[in-house]
């Protein structure tokens, strides 16, 4: 028994997020030149985007933890051990705890330095914190930290997808996996 039509699209909606703001966070602050307009220019849109995203994302991982509160997932296949589900059990709930610590992290460290957030701006929703530089401090080192053990809870959750996929066989992958073809 799999997952449903929306845990899926949960799922891999955020897969696809997270495969955008990863990159594009790593990226924008990186080695940019600013004093050459086109460098400027790529640089500012990549923190709109990343900013913008994160925005939209407080909203969507809001929404995927009371999807995911109020619909009990499929059962685990008998052949899981009790270590195993407590793994994935463990894992789970990081990668909800990581992802809401660096939506909440991005928007204190952003607004608190005095940044706008332009999608919100755009909306008419104004920073809810005043502008802190102790505060934007500790915010971007959560921020940093936290997706370091984003990423390696990510590697983690794949690399045990394709061992039960590839090598077990058992049924945990296609649970979350989509289904093509007919009666689908």
């Amino acid at each position: 028994m799999g997952y449903g039509t929306v845990a899926k699209l949960f799922h891999w909606l955020t897969v696809l997020a997270i495969l955008v703001m990863i990159p594009v966070g790593m990226t924008m602050v990186g080695e940019f030149d600013r004093s050459i307009p086109e460098q400027r220019a790529l640089q500012d849109q990549l923190f709109i985007l990343h900013k913008g995203l994160g925005a939209a994302l407080v909203i969507f991982i809001a929404a995927r933890i009371v999807w995911r509160l109020t619909h009990r997932p499929p059962p685990l296949p008998d052949s899981i051990t009790g270590i195993q589900r407590f793994a994935a059990e463990a894992t789970h709930i990081g990668l909800y705890v990581l992802l809401v610590t660096m939506v909440v992290s991005g928007y204190v460290r952003t607004v608190t330095g005095g940044f706008p957030i332009e999608w919100l701006n755009s909306l008419g929703i104004p920073p809810l914190l005043d502008k802190n530089k102790e505060i934007e401090k500790v915010a971007l080192f959560i921020h940093e930290t936290a997706v370091w053990l984003l990423i390696a809870l990510i590697l983690a959750h794949v690399g045990a997808a394709l061992m039960h996929g590839i090598i077990k066989k058992d049924g945990v992958f296609s649970r979350m996996w989509p289904q093509f073809g007919k009666g689908n």
